[in-house]
């Protein structure tokens, strides 16, 4: 989620960047920007919510934010299946097919190339990676103790 209020802070940084460049000569355009400016704020906590949640007034914003802003549809669209990841319906999936979906979702990242995604997705590789090593370690009966294994992937983050 903090990937997602990244963008849009940005994207409003940028309107505000824009006003501030016109002309008091041109009034209607520098409406249309406060409007942006507007909607890309009171976008902050619809934003929170799952698409079908929005009411009908949420999705009007929305509709005209992802049409002017696609980087925003794409962040939002990125988020939510990062949630629903997470969702209780992956209970008792399959540990291969739910690994599955998220290097799916990190390959999506990568495609999109949204920096506010980086550090998330890297620490995703690092826990997969470091539980694939676990796994081998376990599984191949190699002289590693679980606890030896949790140090490793401890000693991961901290690099």
């Amino acid at each position: 989620m903090d990937a997602l209020q990244q963008v849009r802070k940005q994207l409003k940084t940028q309107c505000i960047n824009k006003e501030n460049t016109i002309t008091a000569s041109n009034d209607r355009e520098q409406e249309k920007i406060w409007t942006d400016i507007e909607l890309l704020e009171r976008s902050r906590y619809i934003l929170f919510k799952m698409a079908p949640d929005w009411e009908e007034d949420e999705t009007a914003i929305m509709d005209n934010l992802f049409t002017k802003y696609p980087v925003l549809q794409s962040t939002y669209e990125l988020t939510q299946k990062l949630r629903l990841w997470y969702n209780v319906r992956n209970i008792g999936k399959h540990t291969n097919l739910l690994e599955k979906e998220l290097y799916n979702w990190c390959d999506e990242v990568n495609q999109s190339k949204i920096q506010a995604f980086r550090a998330v997705r890297k620490m995703i590789e690092k826990h997969l990676a470091m539980k694939a090593l676990c796994h081998f370690v376990v599984h191949h009966k190699v002289s590693f103790s679980t606890a030896n294994c949790a140090a490793i992937w401890l000693a991961s983050f901290l690099l």
